[in-house]
């Protein structure tokens, strides 16, 4: 692979003073308070729907990692130096709270010690560690009497993250050799047909896979190709795509207009007005987005949700303490010093 030509936009014009942490702790703190409706199981909290959606802010994260991963590529000195920095970033967090819950199920399983070795816990530990969550999403006797019994639900978006990190090299080759606007969009339709014909087949769990979702990933990685022009002329664009957003927000015209749409106003919202530093104390949108599900999990099954609001400051108490933690003491370490996640802490 042949790193020698560059073909995003001048490597000064994106600027590192930006929103981006303050978008994605957002987007993590979102998903965390619409699982906590979900899962107590009677949707008392909807509320928190009200104000929070984790469609929208799933779809968004893909979009930024569309926009981040092809950065992290185009500006990695090669294919081992691009793999190791996404391997450090994602790794040892998701591995810890595997490993976490695969303990702390031993403690609180249903089971004995033996049978909980022998009912298929070693494939959750097996499966979750190779990204094939959908294959052992539960633990044997644990959560057994909680609505869902899943012990970390959010872990799916992960897989999908993974998949398009590892199609990063391929699709940088295609841009390389026939042009970004030319590959970005024969990906962009070819996604939004797969979702839309799996929607129709009533495949709605797998239309949200790769590639179905690809589309996010690529309206991403097309502000980010032509930067430049998006810098010039976001002001212009934000208002219709709002507008486009709530006019097609369901049905088969919003599956093909959404990503481009949610992009445009995600990403002016990133480089439009710097509202400061939001990461200086550290990156913890990540460990909010691994550690809420479970935590969640936990509480409903310890009884501490029989009191929503209990259950609701709590999780959000223990989530961000979790997340912190892992920072500090998990994530950042495994980092290089001139990483970004530990440049903006400076």
């Amino acid at each position: 692979m042949k790193y020698e030509r560059y073909t995003g936009p001048e490597r000064d014009v994106i600027s590192d003073t930006n929103n981006m942490d303050m978008l994605r702790f957002f987007l993590a703190f979102s998903v965390m308070m619409v699982h906590m409706n979900r899962l107590i199981g009677d949707q008392s909290l909807s509320i928190f729907e009200t104000f929070f959606n984790s469609g929208i802010a799933v779809d968004t994260f893909f979009i930024l990692s569309g926009f981040l991963i092809i950065r992290s590529y185009e500006s990695s000195s090669n294919l081992r130096s691009y793999i190791g920095k996404r391997i450090r970033r994602i790794y040892p967090g998701y591995g810890t709270v595997i490993f976490l819950s695969f303990l702390v199920g031993i403690l609180i399983s249903d089971l004995s010690f033996s049978e909980y070795l022998s009912s298929g816990s070693l494939k959750y530990l097996l499966h979750n560690l190779s990204f094939m969550n959908f294959l052992t999403p539960s633990l044997p006797g644990v959560f057994s009497h909680n609505t869902e019994t899943a012990i970390n639900g959010a872990l799916w978006t992960i897989k999908v993250e993974v998949m398009f990190y590892l199609s990063v090299a391929l699709i940088v080759w295609a841009i390389r050799r026939y042009g970004a606007l030319k590959v970005i969009i024969t990906l962009y339709i070819l996604s939004v047909t797969y979702r839309l014909g799996l929607e129709h087949l009533g495949k709605l769990t797998l239309s949200k896979q790769l590639p179905g979702n690809l589309s996010y990933f690529m309206s991403g990685a097309l502000i980010y190709y032509y930067f430049d022009i998006f810098k010039k002329i976001r002001l212009y664009t934000l208002l219709p795509a709002i507008a486009l957003f709530l006019i097609f927000k369901q049905g088969d015209v919003g599956i093909v207009i959404q990503p481009l749409a949610i992009a445009l106003v995600a990403l002016a919202f990133v480089f439009v007005v710097y509202l400061g530093n939001f990461g200086r104390y550290g990156d913890f949108s990540y460990g909010i987005y691994i550690w809420h599900f479970p935590v969640i999990q936990a509480l409903i099954w310890a009884g501490v949700f029989n009191n929503r609001l209990v259950g609701s400051v709590s999780t959000v108490t223990l989530t961000l303490v979790l997340a912190i933690i892992s920072w500090h003491c998990i994530e950042k370490p495994f980092l290089r010093k001139n990483s970004h996640y530990r440049a903006v802490e400076k």
